[in-house]
């Protein structure tokens, strides 16, 4: 018996959209043709670190680290037909950001103060100083 299928292609498009380190991300891989069910592989380069390519396709995770990633996914049908795509990833940090609004409030003169300022954004751990 012969299965005649379109040709199996992966058809989401390179870059994939932004993560950003410690923000939960997932997006899905799609593929066209060939005959379902299909299953996912990572063929070559690295995955942001905190992420994984499922076998059904979904890259998911919290990124750690900040960069740029190059990976290809390769795709296999039911047939054993297999289609690969090459793609980048930006990760990026949140804005580095002091939370801890102005004036400090609760001194006393000639008493010791001390208060904690905030941050949210960037990468840990922060390095204070005044200016």
């Amino acid at each position: 018996m012969t299965i005649n299928t379109l040709p199996l292609r992966i058809t989401t498009t390179s870059p994939m959209p932004a993560g950003i380190v410690g923000v939960n991300y997932s997006r899905t891989i799609l593929a066209t043709g060939g005959l379902t069910p299909y299953t996912w592989s990572l063929a070559g380069g690295s995955l942001p670190n905190g992420l994984l390519l499922s076998g059904t396709g979904v890259l998911s995770g919290r990124p750690t680290v900040p960069g740029i990633f190059n990976f290809t996914v390769q795709v296999m049908d039911s047939l054993g037909t297999i289609s690969t795509a090459s793609f980048t990833m930006t990760v990026s940090t949140l804005p580095l950001r002091i939370t801890t609004t102005s004036p400090l409030t609760g001194g006393l003169l000639g008493a010791n103060l001390s208060k904690t300022i905030f941050a949210t954004g960037g990468l840990t751990p922060y390095t204070w100083s005044l200016r």
